[in-house]
This record gives structure tokens, sequence and C-alpha cells, in this order.
């Protein structure tokens, strides 16, 4: 009777059991299903020790959030500076992060631990971006801190969530400039909306600094596409207390009220240095120094403190390659190159064997380069590619023409379809040729033959003879009318068929077209007083439209006066590149030779056009 009992209760006692670890695991904090998406990150709600603690002596670290998180990649994503010997261990208990720290700290030390995308919420991986946990062994937290703003060297745009970093001047075993490809930072921060950045809790002693656009977040420039900017000095941090970042985006400018200034920041590595822009900005007013660090809109200099302006680019891989091959119908095929191919040649290995079957069409900058292949024959080429003797590659192309849909067609209807006939454009807009420019017709292939002697010309009401037509490359792609066009007056071109014949044996129609000039009263105009402090810096002038697409250029070796004449009522912009290079073009950066992007400004004002209106300005270079 007895053993019937217990085992009447046990079975009991062992279902319960059961239904309580199924309920237990139950009550493990999921994620929460229906309602709106969380976009929100966690909040650290406080810590033990409190952030900017002193006399730290403890063995762990407690964050408090608002929600359930999680660590992800710890190894990758979490910096602490100085460095520990041993990587401590991260533990998660309720709303909270534990870090337990296994090393020895030092002693009288600030310790700074970066989290990055670290910390991410439970429910949709939202990370607590930029957060930094500060104490220090002993009686003070450093108070030296650097702060400045990242650009895109070519348009001066600031640059959001990029790391900034430091690093010591000299590390035995690494060169210098290898230290960002090598070794992790001492200390990080990320850009803002606005491109700022403020590196604080810094120790009183010389830096490198670095910049990096951080594709494979491992803090390491080591991917060809990472962009990239550097200060090739040694920067001393400052003692600021109090900062605080605009809304608004940075410029740069120069003019005689500019504030940039460059000057050499501390123990300069070399004649050839190429110093720091140093913005010298106002006193402003948020204390940044006591409670979670944080870079949000704010940080703080004083009026004689410096503001570090560094110039982000990309390096191009001066080894050249192929990049890209497209070939096309009619038969040609564009080769993109990594660099100017100086001196480009293509052997046959099959598909023909006749020595003249290409015209070739270089770029402004010999980085792209197309081959018009004058045998539509041939529906297949193997070729290899060289630059000066150096085999880059091989390609093996094919030349298919477009599948075409059959025209409907009436039941008994035998008209032969109309045979293709060569492409002609100009450069007229609704039948409106902009005061000032000449008439140009762009062929939709390089012509083997022309006789524009067969055209006709008419100015208003007069008949002035043959369209006078040159060439203006050596394909005979594009030709220009040479004849002075009069303002606000009508043309008609007409002309004969066949006159032009394209290499593809495709010829035209008879055909005519009117355009019309535009009135002066119509446009406005600029002048631009350049000055040029230097004789021994060319620049490249650029007058760009809102988009910063080009509209005119001119290249200048000493000050002069620019007349922009014929400019439709808009906005505009007026950009100058210092040709450090002498090449008539924007280089970019080389951070293993120390050279710096060519330095681009842009005028101080946007400058907007109306009609029949003039505008004169002045703009001083150095």
């Amino acid at each position: 009777m007895m053993i019937k009992k217990v085992w009447k209760y046990g079975w009991q006692m062992v279902l319960m059991a059961v239904v309580v670890f199924f309920v237990g695991r139950c009550a493990n904090p999921v994620t929460p299903g229906g309602g709106p998406r969380d976009t929100q990150p966690p909040t650290v709600l406080g810590s033990v020790p409190e952030n900017q603690a002193v006399f730290f002596n403890k063995k762990s670290i407690v964050l408090h959030f608002d929600e359930f998180v999680k660590i992800k990649s710890p190894d990758q994503q979490v910096l602490i500076s100085p460095p520990l010997e041993k990587k401590p261990e991260y533990r998660l208990r309720g709303k909270s992060l534990i870090i337990d720290l296994k090393s020895e700290l030092e002693p009288n030390t600030t310790y700074t631990i970066f989290f990055g995308n670290a910390i991410v919420d439970l429910a949709e991986d939202n990370p607590l971006t930029n957060y930094s946990y500060v104490f220090s062994t002993g009686a003070y937290i450093d108070s030296m801190a650097i702060a400045g703003q990242v650009l895109m060297a070519f348009n001066r745009q600031p640059v959001e969530d990029v790391f900034v970093m430091l690093y010591p001047p000299h590390i035995d075993t690494v060169p210098a400039d290898s230290l960002p490809m090598l070794v992790r930072p001492l200390y990080v921060a990320k850009t803002n909306k606005q491109g700022q950045f403020l590196l604080a809790n810094l120790r009183n002693e010389p830096y490198r600094i670095f910049a990096l656009k951080d594709l494979n977040s491992n803090y390491l420039f080591d991917q060809p596409d990472e962009e990239i900017a550097f200060i090739d000095s040694l920067l001393m941090p400052e003692a600021i207390k109090h900062v605080h970042f605009s809304n608004t985006a940075s410029t740069d400018t120069l003019d005689a009220d500019s504030i940039f200034a460059e000057r050499p920041i501390a123990d300069t590595l070399g004649a050839d240095s190429i110093f720091a822009e140093r913005l010298i900005v106002d006193t402003l007013v948020v204390d940044t120094i006591a409670g979670d660090t944080f870079l949000t809109d704010s940080v703080s200099v004083r009026h004689d403190q410096a503001f570090y302006i560094l110039a982000m680019f990309k390096q191009v891989d001066s080894t050249l390659r192929i990049a890209s091959v497209e070939s096309f119908y009619p038969p040609r095929f564009q080769i993109n190159f990594t660099a100017p191919a100086t001196d480009p040649h293509l052997r046959v290995l099959r598909g023909t064997s006749e020595p003249d079957w290409n015209i070739m069409q270089t770029s402004r900058y010999n980085d792209t380069i197309v081959w018009w292949v004058t045998d539509t024959t041939i529906d297949s080429l193997h070729l290899e590619v060289s630059n000066r003797d150096e085999v880059l590659d091989t390609l093996l192309l094919a030349f298919a023409p477009p599948d075409k849909k059959p025209a409907r067609r009436s039941r008994g209807d035998e008209e032969q379809e109309r045979p293709e006939r060569i492409g002609i454009s100009a450069n007229v807009k609704g039948r409106k040729l902009d005061l000032g420019k000449p008439l140009v017709l762009s062929m939709d292939a390089p012509l083997a033959r022309f006789d524009f002697s067969r055209t006709m010309l008419v100015e208003g009401a007069d008949t002035l003879g043959v369209a006078p037509f040159v060439a203006l490359d050596s394909i005979k792609l594009k030709f220009q009318l040479q004849h002075p066009l009069k303002e606000d007056m009508q043309y008609q071109i007409t002309f004969s068929d066949s006159i032009l014949y394209s290499i593809y044996g495709l010829t035209n129609d008879s055909l005519g077209f009117t355009f019309s000039t535009g009135s002066p009263r119509e446009y406005g105009n600029i002048m631009l007083n350049v000055n040029l402090d230097s004789a021994a810096t060319s620049y490249i002038i650029q007058l760009l439209d809102a988009k910063e697409r080009v509209l005119r250029e001119f290249y200048l070796t000493e000050s002069q006066k620019l007349q922009m004449d014929f400019l439709k009522p808009d906005t505009y912009l007026i950009k100058a590149i210092a040709d450090r290079w002498p090449n008539r073009r924007w280089d970019t950066g080389v951070y293993t030779e120390g050279r710096q992007p060519e330095r681009v400004y842009y005028f101080p004002d946007e400058l907007i056009i109306r009609a029949n209106w003039d505008i004169e300005k002045a703009w001083k270079l150095p």
C-alpha cells in the first residue's frame, strides 16, 4: 500500500518538475512579435562603477540598459586603450552587460573602452554606436582631446560614420607608415552627420591620426576600396573642456576673411610634410567630460584651440590592370583600365587576319579605350591586350546583333523593310542652341567618308550655301559647324542623301533640321577676378551647376579675369583645384608615399544667375 502511495505522488512530482522546467524556459527573453518595428538603439541607464570613475580597482564593470541586449563580435568591435594584456570576458545578465577584466591594470592610468557597434538590442540588432566607458586607476581622468572634421577631398562634403583613430608616434617592430595597416589604434572615435569628431580622455603626448571608412570592421586599412584620410605630422592634444559642433556642414572657402589656416602641428616628419588644416573656432558651451561619453552634436573648442580638417580619399591603384570589358553591336568593345594606358596594343589570337580591323578611340586620360571593329562579319575575337610590351590579359569577345521582333504586316504586304541608316544627333535641345555654343553633330559610329559639299545652310531668310563642317576628332565621330552664329536667329541645314558613310557601310537619307539661337537678354554673365598668391601653383577653375556637373573649365598659371557669358538663369558653384602635380586634373592621395590629395576650394557663395543680369566677383587663392 505504501509503495502504491509513493508511486502515485512520485509521478505527479516528476510531471510538475517537467512543467516548471518548460515554463521556466518560456520565461527567457525573446523578440516580441507584432507591432511597429523597433528602430531605437538601447540606452545606458547607468553603470557600476559609474562612467568616468577614478581610483578604479574593480575586476568587473556592469552596464545597465533599458532593454535586453546582446554583444556581437567583441574581439573585432571593442577597443580598449591602453591595450590590455588579456582580453576581457563579456557576460549578459538580465538587461545588463558584465565586462570581466582579466588583466592587471596599470596605476595612475586612464582607460577607455570603445564599443564600436558591438552592443545591440535583442529584438532588432539596433547598435548603440559611439559609446565609450572611461575610468582611471588614479586620482583623475586624462582630459586632453583632439577635435576636428572629416571632409571628402574632392568635394569638401562631410563624411559620416567613419573612424578617426590615433596611434603612438613609433612602434619598434612596425614602420610608422604601416601602423594603420598592421596595428589596431590606441584611441578611436566616429564622425557624426557633419563629419565632426572628438577624441577625448587622451594622455598628453603626440599622436598620429588616421581616418578610415572601415569596410570589414576590423579597424585596419586592409581593403583597396577603403577610403582614408591622414595628417602627415604628429598632433598634440589640447585641454578641451567644452566643445559644440554646429548642425551645419563646414565648407572650405578662401577669401580675405577665411578662418582656415595651414601651419605645422607638432614634430613634423619631413621637409615635404603637407600641413593639416587647423580651423580656429569660437568658444562654445557643452560639457562632455562628465557622464557617459558620446559624440552627438556637441564638443567644445576655445578660441585658440585647433580644429583639424582631414581630407578623405580613395587611393588609386597605380598598377595598370583591366578593370572591366564591354562589347557591343555593331561590333565594338570598350576596355576600362585601372590607370592610364600609355601605349596599348592588341594582338589577335583568333577572329580575323586583317591588319586594319579596328579604329581606336581614347578617353581624355587614356583610362578608357573603345575599339571600333570595322569588319561587321566578325562575330568574335580572341585578343591579347598589352601596354608597353607588358601583357595585361587575354580576352574572348562576342558580337551578337540584338534580337529584333518582326514588325506586324498586312497579309500580302511585300513592302521591303526600310534599310538601317546612320544615326546623327546634335547638341540642340528643343530646337534651341544656347548662345555662345557652336553646333556639333555626333555620329553613332566613325565615318569612313563624307561629302559636306552637298549640304545647304539657311540663316533667317538668307541662303548662305554649303554648311561648313569640320571634324573635331581623328576618328571622325564629331563635326562642328564652322560658321559664326548670330543671336536670336533661326537656322536650317539640309543634307542630301548618301553623303555620309560610316565604317559599317551605313549612310544617310535626305534630311533637314532647324534650330534657333537665344537672345542675350535670356542669359546672365559672371566676371570672376582670380588672384593667385603664388605663381608656383597652377589652378583648375570649374563652373559647376547645382549638381556639381562641370559646365566650363579654365586653367590658370597666373592671376586672371575669367569671363563666363551666356549662362542660363540658375544656381552655379565655382570650384578651384590646386594642380600640385601639374596634369590638368584632380589627383587623389597616396598614403604610402605620404602624398595628400590635391587641395580643393569652393567659392564662398552660390551664384544665382538671372536673365539679363551680370555678376562680378573677386577670389583670392593661395
